[in-house]
C-alpha cells in the first residue's frame, strides 16, 4: 500500500449555521443558490438541511458543517471535526490570498470603469442647460473613438489579471514545494 499527503492548497470555506440570516454567505455560495446547485429543506426547523448538487453527486450538509469551494470551483460540505484536521486558516499575509484579493479588485474595477465611462460619454457629448434641454458638443465618432480606447484599457487590465492568475498558480506551487521540503527535513531529523 502507498501513502499520500494532500497538497497544500488554499480553498474558500465557511461554517454553515443553518440560520436564515447566515452571516458568512460567500458570493460563490449565493451564486450556487441562485443557480439551483444549493437548495434547502426544512428551513426554520432544527432538521434544516443544505442539499448540494456536486460533480460527485448530491451531498447533504447539516448546521455546523463547513461548505468548501474547491480548486476547480466545486462546492462540497465537510464535517467540522474533519475540517479542523485537514484545513488551517490562511494567514492574511499569505501570497496566494493577496493575489486572489488583487484579482477580485481588478475585476471589480474593470466592471465599474465600464459603467463610469458610459456615463461620462453621455455627459461629455452634451451641454445641459438650466431648462433641462441640452446641446450636443461632441460627435458620435469622438464617442466611438473614446469607447475603443476604453476597450483597449480593459483588455490591458484583463491581461494583467491573467498574469496575476499565473503568478498565483506559481505562488501556490512554491508554497506546496516549500511545505513538502519542510516535512522532509523534519522527517529526516
Amino acid at each position: 500500500m502507498s501513502f499520500f499527503r494532500m497538497n497544500s492548497i488554499v480553498v474558500e470555506a465557511f461554517c454553515w449555521t443553518g440560520d436564515i440570516d447566515q452571516a458568512e454567505d460567500s458570493e460563490w455560495a449565493i451564486a450556487a443558490i441562485k443557480a439551483g446547485k444549493i437548495v434547502f429543506y426544512m428551513v426554520g426547523s432544527p432538521e434544516v438541511r443544505m442539499i448540494i448538487t456536486a460533480m460527485e453527486g448530491v451531498m447533504e450538509a447539516t448546521p455546523g458543517d463547513y461548505i468548501i469551494k474547491g480548486v476547480k470551483g466545486e462546492i462540497y460540505p465537510c464535517k467540522p471535526d474533519i475540517f479542523q484536521i485537514i484545513y488551517k486558516p490562511v494567514d492574511a499575509q499569505h501570497p496566494a490570498e493577496r493575489i486572489q484579493a488583487a484579482i477580485r479588485e481588478l475585476i471589480l474595477a474593470c466592471a465599474n470603469m465600464e459603467a463610469i465611462h458610459a456615463a461620462q460619454d453621455i455627459l461629455a457629448c452634451r451641454f445641459y442647460k438650466a431648462d433641462g434641454s441640452y446641446e450636443v458638443l461632441e460627435s458620435a465618432e469622438a464617442v466611438i473613438t473614446r469607447r475603443k480606447e476604453c476597450a483597449a484599457t480593459l483588455q490591458d487590465q484583463a491581461a494583467e489579471i491573467a498574469t496575476l492568475r499565473h503568478d498565483l498558480a506559481n505562488a501556490q506551487q512554491i508554497a506546496i514545494t516549500a511545505t513538502e521540503l519542510l516535512h522532509l527535513e523534519r522527517a529526516h531529523d
